[in-house]
């Protein structure tokens, strides 16, 4: 099931839970959840998600909680520290989180996976999981998931731990609050930009005046017929005529 448009009740929201539908893996909570939970599907599914993001092979992986503040109330922190040994037993600390910065990562993730849906059997490692990552909650691409999944082993456990995660009304609970304050965000940087662009055409609209004004002041307009013509109020000609008369003289 894809993320909400239309934001219904909580309780109506939640009812998808019943009808077989899948966690958006996009979501922080359940991003987390997909990779932390007690099963072998859920450690095999980070294990593949972690090679085929550093594009080595690890031999180990230890989670250590690391809670980042929560975009909204009640919501569960979604950040952990992973110590990684390498086969070729170097250490890396890596950090997994799914919090929006401000970077465009939507609309390039939709770029990417517009290139590669067509040639699965060419995709790298990483390239496959961004797919499954983007498109396991969306009942239209079931085909291509289960493209996916018959691929690779780590992405069958991810999906089997997905589906294992999205039987939590809990989760589903912090994704509905997730998506409505994904909107309520979205909402507010689109009114401020629209505020700014009004007031960008008003402050611009303004100046035009102005400059015509002092074109018409220049040709020796009189100061009455050009604040006709402008629409700028006669205190306003007078002032810029007077401004002038230094440089008339």
């Amino acid at each position: 099931m894809r993320v909400h448009t239309n934001f219904i009740s909580e309780e109506e929201y939640l009812a998808q839970m019943k009808s077989g539908a899948l966690l958006n893996p996009r979501i922080d909570s359940t991003f987390k959840a997909l990779f932390t939970q007690p099963t072998e599907e859920s450690r095999n599914a980070l294990h593949s998600f972690l090679e085929a993001a550093t594009e080595r092979k690890i031999t180990s992986v230890e989670l250590t909680a690391n809670e980042a503040p929560a975009a909204f109330e009640n919501q569960r922190g979604v950040s952990y520290d992973i110590l990684c040994i390498f086969d070729d037993g170097k250490p890396a600390n890596l950090e997994m989180m799914a919090f929006n910065q401000q970077y465009p990562y939507g609309k390039r993730a939709e770029y990417q996976v517009a290139r590669l849906e067509n040639s699965i059997e060419k995709n790298t490692a990483l390239e496959n999981w961004a797919i499954f990552l983007k498109e396991a909650d969306n009942p239209k691409k079931t085909g291509i998931i289960q493209k996916l999944t018959e691929t690779e082993a780590g992405l069958m456990n991810a999906k089997q731990s997905l589906s294992s995660i999205s039987t939590d009304r809990d989760l589903w609970v912090e994704q509905f609050h997730q998506e409505i304050h994904d909107r309520d965000y979205r909402s507010g940087i689109a009114a401020a930009e629209d505020r700014g662009i009004a007031i960008g055409v008003e402050q611009g609209r303004s100046e035009a005046k102005l400059e015509a004004a002092r074109n018409m002041l220049a040709d020796n307009m009189p100061e009455s017929t050009v604040a006709k013509y402008t629409d700028l109020p006669i205190e306003t000609v007078q002032q810029l005529a007077a401004k002038l008369q230094p440089v008339a003289k």
